[in-house]
């Protein structure tokens, strides 16, 4: 059976694609039961915070950010501009508060803009369960924290194939893509492939 969910981010949503950091609590160095609430320090020597993070993931619907500065007791700010995005929970990716995005910029020559740039850090999650398979919504602001803080204390580095829509790790990303590099330039495999059931197969009859 196929779900309209599947693809209903693809059809009608524009996506954009990051290096998305998810907080990996279970690897953490952190107390998970007294101080919940308490104080620790993001990044650097002494964070015991750790984040899996995920290549070329998928995120849509991305709003674009108030530049209306906040007036308040603080006088003239822009602390609280948040922007928000949605993607499907088929992704196999569960948002936490502390998870960071990163914004691959390219220029016309295809060179970064920001070799490290600042990342925006997830501070709210909403999750729908109005379908079958629903979708994250994940609202972010901007920190001062850098790209090369977060990709040193790393546990893991996994690969989203938007082809899949899964996530796999790096190795096995590796074997897709070539897969997926060689059916795109053999048509003996291109039409050697069932959409049906995702595989590579040869239908022949036998009472031939």
């Amino acid at each position: 059976m196929i779900y309209l969910n599947d693809y209903y981010s693809t059809w009608s949503l524009a996506n954009v694609k990051v290096s998305y950091y998810n907080l990996d609590i279970e690897n953490s160095n952190v107390d998970k039961s007294k101080l919940d609430s308490g104080a620790y320090q993001i990044v650097g020597n002494l964070s015991g915070w750790r984040w899996r993070k995920i290549l070329n993931f998928d995120i849509n619907g991305m709003s674009q950010v108030n530049t209306t500065p906040t007036n308040d007791e603080r006088g003239t700010t822009n602390t609280e501009k948040l922007l928000d995005a949605y993607f499907p929970r088929m992704q196999g990716l569960v948002p936490k508060v502390h998870d960071f995005i990163a914004f691959d910029q390219f220029n016309k020559n295809n060179r970064f803009i920001l070799n490290d740039p600042p990342l925006y850090e997830v501070v709210n999650v909403e999750k729908s369960n109005d379908f079958e398979l629903g979708f994250y919504k994940i609202y972010c602001k901007i920190t001062y924290v850098l790209k090369s803080q977060v990709d040193a204390q790393l546990t893991d580095i996994i690969d989203y194939i938007d082809y899949e829509k899964k996530l796999y790790s790096i190795d096995s990303s590796l074997v897709i893509n070539k897969l997926l590099d060689e059916k795109s330039q053999h048509n003996a495999l291109q039409e050697g492939f069932d959409q049906k059931i995702g595989l590579y197969c040869i239908t022949k009859n036998l009472e031939d």
